[in-house]
């Protein structure tokens, strides 16, 4: 079984302020220092017939067995906004900006959020120090009309990286 090479980052589901990212913690590593590499989600693996070994959780089931949850995609680009990433465009605020595309993700409550994400090629991001900032990492974000179209973050370029759930590659 091979999993998808996406890192895992944890926070605290306390926000500081309205439009600011939130207080991230650490990534979450193993027992040699090395990170942990997870699939979003377990328990939607099993609901389609497919378990992981030793009753290992998935992303969004560690977290929650830490008392905390993985952030959404509107977060990670939060925190990308405030590294130089294009800032979100509401839908209710967008006038047609060029190298904008609309996200729309089902949120923790089960509702839907859509907002406006910019391209990262035409912005001043300055990637994170360190392990944030050399990867793909998990969201909490997944489309709402179809439950295998993920959100995963870019860390390297800071952008959100929607794809497909590819059941040989989690």
């Amino acid at each position: 079984m091979k999993k998808t090479i996406c890192l895992l980052a944890l926070f605290i589901s306390t926000m500081a302020a309205a439009g600011s990212p939130p207080p991230f913690s650490d990534i979450i590593r193993n027992a040699d220092g090395s990170i942990r590499e997870m699939v979003q989600s377990s328990e939607y693996l099993k609901s389609v017939g497919q378990s992981l070994p030793n009753g290992e959780l998935g992303a969004l089931e560690y977290c929650a067995s830490q008392g905390m949850r993985l952030p959404t995609i509107r977060e990670w680009l939060q925190l990308a906004a405030s590294l130089g990433a294009p800032e979100i465009i509401e839908v209710s605020q967008y006038r047609g900006e060029p190298n904008y595309y609309l996200a729309k993700v089902q949120t923790p409550d089960g509702g839907v959020d859509s907002f406006y994400v910019g391209s990262p090629w035409a912005s001043g991001y300055q990637r994170p120090e360190g392990d944030l900032g050399k990867g793909y990492f998990w969201s909490s974000s997944v489309h709402p009309d179809a439950w295998k179209t993920l959100h995963i973050f870019n860390s390297t370029l800071g952008f959100d990286q929607p794809g497909f759930y590819d059941y040989d590659y989690y």
